[in-house]
Formats: C-alpha cells, structure tokens, sequence
C-alpha cells in the first residue's frame, strides 16, 4: 500500500525525542517510511533518537540498536532543513528507495558505536548542502543486496567529517554503484575526536 502527500513539518525550535527503551524499536527505526510516496520531513526543528543514552550502549555492531530515519521502498522523498542528532546506529539510512531529495540537513552523530551519517542504498538520490559530523562513516553507499545496483546519486556543497571515512562505498558491494557523482564538498576534522572501539 502507498500513502500519498505525507508532512512531517517541523517547527524551529520543535524536538522530537526517541524512546530510552531499546524494546519499542520494532522495525529498526525511530522514524521509518515503508512504501510511501511524496512525503517529507521540514521545517528546521531536530529530531533527537537519544542513542547516546546509557541503554543503548552495547558495543560495536551489537545490541537492539535503531536508525533515527529509515526509508524502505519511498519515493519521491524529502528531507530538508532539519536537524538529525543522536542516533542509536546509523542516521538515515535509505533502502531500495528512488527519488529521494537530502537539502539543508545537519547531522550529528558522536553518542553510539557505528554512528553513520547517510547510508544510501537507493536510487535517484540528491544530498546537498548538507552538513555531517559523526563517528563513524559521514557519507556511505551500501549495496547490501545482489542484483539491486545504487545508482544516479549526486551530492555536492557538503561538509563532511568523520573519525572513520568521510566517503565509502561498500563494506557491502552486493549489487554495485553507478553513476555516483560527488562534488564540492569539503572535508575537515570532527567536533569531537573520541573514537569508539570495542571494549
């Protein structure tokens, strides 16, 4: 089923905050989009997934852990002017999605082991302007499943830091990557510069 002309609107001082309980993340995500068409989260407020809380923290690649935003299967998506901070795995990841427009986005992501700015596992995809400071990878292209190509992707005007890549492809390289264009962006140190590995 396809959900058509979907708003999250986002008032400039509005937060929204994720549950502490890493149990009411059943689909992986506190945000999660599946099969929707036209949505779009604006409006420059922040949406905070609270995964640096104490519950959260079990380890590299370990534990119940969720994506601030997970969008399965959208398109024609929006995410612009908002704030991502805090989110218990990867920030926004995006699967099998084609059509997906990132403008304006601040992410901050230092509270959880594999703390991902954008993982792109789609098609159609422009991120620009956009400002990612993380732990691990700033920028990823994931091509988690064989036969399903990531392509048409462009990002351009970003600042990008990480303690890990600023830009990957892979660890994942199932289905491949093409016609990924990346330009002008700057690349420079992270706010923070503590380095979560495994204890």
């Amino acid at each position: 089923m396809h959900i058509i002309l979907i708003k999250l609107l986002l008032h400039a001082n509005a937060v929204i905050q994720g549950s502490v309980n890493p149990a009411d993340y059943q689909k992986g995500g506190f945000v999660v989009d599946e099969d929707i068409e036209n949505a779009s989260i604006s409006g420059g407020g922040t949406i905070d997934g609270q995964g640096n809380h104490k519950n959260f923290q079990f380890g590299n690649n370990l534990g119940p852990r969720a994506h601030l935003l997970f969008f399965t299967r959208c398109r024609n998506m929006v995410v612009k002017d908002v704030t991502l901070r805090n989110s218990g795995m990867w920030t926004f990841r995006m699967v099998f999605c084609d059509g997906v427009r990132v403008q304006g986005v601040y992410i901050y992501a230092h509270g959880n082991f594999n703390n991902d700015g954008l993982d792109i596992d789609s098609k159609n995809v422009l991120v620009s302007d956009c400002r990612i400071d993380c732990d691990d990878d700033a920028l990823c292209f994931k091509s988690d499943y064989s036969g399903y190509v990531v392509e048409h992707v462009v990002v351009t005007n970003c600042i990008l830091s990480s303690n890990c890549n600023a830009i990957k492809f892979g660890a994942a390289s199932h289905g491949g990557f093409r016609n990924i264009v990346i330009s002008n962006c700057v690349i420079h140190k992270t706010s923070e510069m503590t380095i979560k590995l495994n204890k």
